[in-house]
């Protein structure tokens, strides 16, 4: 018999103790326990509390991956309970107490699962597949694309990456194998950076190229940090020394994380949806269907000004599919995200078909109307056609939940409606199979997580929030 002590943190913050059930499973190398409530004598949980519990096993459970934890209705408990936890930490047979950070609210019938302190990622953040590995599943799995031919600036040849592919092959065979992928991060070439100590920053606006080898591992093989050649401009390459080729890694992650912030995280999710939330607000009133189906995903929402972006790319399958990463392997983002897009769309079709039977119903309302163009006037800067509806709204409530949640990480469960704006039958059995698709989806995501050394928790549908409020 093996005995796990558990402490568990609850933070001192108004409303961040619970009544409701909560249980945990550690699951590690060798094994998973048993699902376990956390249970003492009276009120465990409360705010500012530390309780601690004991799980027990059969056996040892190896290195501890990672600790899932689930929350139950109490049936006494108020009808929209939440928790903070702040942390739980881990003492294991051998009295090696981990540490599993979590900083998050919970909401009712949510699961989550941590990763300790010490992880993967502390042994790994230098290897070259867990670099390449993060350009699909990390925090921005926006910038990648398919490589069929080398940008003309970006000087990179054959002989120079010839040693880092697979014996007998080239280039050019590689690129046509649909083996060949890069970053362009020409987004950034001449933004105004700071000065410090006396002299202008500089940031990598060049180029990463990565080779997805026969092992399914993405690695890059040669990286520019610059836009134009030049004879200053190197070509990084694996070869390099430890120190330069390392350099040059953290350059272009650098430059990810500014595109990230900017780009896919501020423009791409927090500008599209402003958009969308303002010209909700003025021009659908509290009655209509549309109104009652977005207002949930736009809850304190981050009212920002005005960008420019296309709507193609806003669409996942389409976004895919012209970046060219429909067939890679070991892209969580992509398959997550794609199921995710496919639930939401079917639920905002029922929707739609439910309120407009027809296109002529679309094109007659003159409220959507009006919403409609002030959307694509002054966001898109495009046209729109009426049976595109259900697929707009897929993409309102795709970007305000799953892909902030892909690119920041947020609270607030997608496919809640706590504020009761349908009372129909019809609408309700339609979000009611919504929710079940979910939990469905949810249950799947856990299961593969649970056997990946790297877990990909960002499109967890209990983990993601329905609007963007950070």
């Amino acid at each position: 018999m093996a005995v796990y002590k558990i402490a568990v943190t609850t933070g001192d913050r108004p409303n961040a103790d619970t009544w409701d059930n909560v249980y945990v499973t550690l699951i590690g190398a060798e094994g998973q326990s048993e699902r376990t409530l956390l249970d003492n004598w009276g009120h465990d949980l409360g705010r500012g509390s530390s309780g601690c519990y004991s799980v027990k096993t059969p056996k040892s459970l190896g290195e501890l991956l990672l600790l899932r934890v689930e929350k139950d209705p109490f049936f006494f408990a108020s009808e929209h309970d939440e928790w903070f936890c702040t942390k739980i930490v881990v003492t294991t047979p051998k009295g090696e107490a981990l540490l599993f950070p979590c900083h998050r609210w919970v909401s009712r019938g949510g699961d989550f699962e941590l990763r300790g302190g010490p992880d993967y990622v502390a042994d790994h953040w230098q290897d070259d597949d867990f670099y390449g590995f993060q350009f699909l599943n990390g925090v921005n799995p926006n910038m990648i694309q398919l490589c069929s031919q080398i940008p003309p600036n970006f000087q990179v040849t054959d002989a120079m990456v010839k040693p880092f592919l697979q014996e007998g092959t080239s280039l050019e065979k590689e690129m046509k194998n649909g083996n060949i992928f890069f970053c362009d991060y020409k987004t950034l070439d001449g933004i105004q950076t700071r000065v410090y100590d006396g002299e202008q920053l500089v940031v990598a606006t060049g180029f990463c190229l990565l080779y997805m080898n026969p092992e399914n591992k993405l690695k890059p093989i040669a990286i520019q940090l610059l836009q134009q050649p030049a004879k200053e401009n190197n070509i990084f390459l694996p070869s390099d020394t430890e120190t330069d080729w390392l350099l040059a890694k953290m350059f272009i992650k650098n430059a990810d994380s500014i595109h990230h912030q900017s780009i896919n995280h501020l423009l791409n999710t927090h500008f599209v949806v402003h958009g969308c939330a303002l010209a909700t607000l003025r021009n659908l009133p509290l009655i209509h269907p549309l109104y009652k189906l977005l207002i949930p995903h736009f809850r304190q929402t981050l009212h920002v000004h005005q960008s420019e972006t296309t709507y193609s790319s806003l669409c996942l399958p389409e976004n895919m599919a012209a970046r060219g990463l429909m067939s890679v392997p070991n892209f969580h983002y992509r398959d997550d995200g794609l199921e995710l897009w496919g639930h939401i769309q079917s639920f905002a079709k029922a929707m739609v078909d439910r309120y407009y039977p027809s296109n002529d119903d679309v094109i007659r309302d003159s409220e959507l109307q009006n919403w409609i163009k002030e959307i694509f006037t002054n966001t898109f800067l495009g046209n729109f056609r009426s049976e595109q509806l259900a697929k707009f709204i897929t993409m309102v409530i795709f970007r305000a939940s799953a892909q902030h949640a892909a690119v920041d990480y947020g609270q607030v469960p997608l496919g809640s409606y706590p504020s009761e704006h349908f009372g129909e039958p019809a609408p309700l059995g339609i979000i009611k199979l919504f929710q079940e698709r979910l939990a469905s989806l949810g249950e799947k995501i856990a299961k593969r997580n649970a056997e990946l050394p790297v877990p990909y928790p960002y499109l967890h549908p209990a983990q993601m929030e329905n609007s963007i409020s950070v």
